[in-house]
């Protein structure tokens, strides 16, 4: 089985950009629950968050650019 690494230049951008604790990001689950985007499709920042925390983000995919930051 492969091990998963995250992404250094994906972590070093986020944390340039103040996100400095953005791995502890997804436990409480509000930003999907208010997001309306939802209403429209199912789309899920805490699923993103999480996902670039293990080096699994995926910059240039669609979803990503959905997030309005409410």
């Amino acid at each position: 089985m492969e091990t998963l690494a995250p992404f250094q230049e994906v972590i070093d951008e986020i944390q340039a950009a103040g996100g400095t604790d953005y791995r502890l990001c997804f436990q409480c689950g509000l930003c999907d629950v208010v997001c309306p985007w939802n209403k429209v499709r199912t789309f899920s920042m805490r699923r993103i968050i999480r996902e670039s925390a293990f080096g699994l983000s995926e910059i240039e995919g669609e979803d990503i650019w959905r997030c309005t930051t409410c």
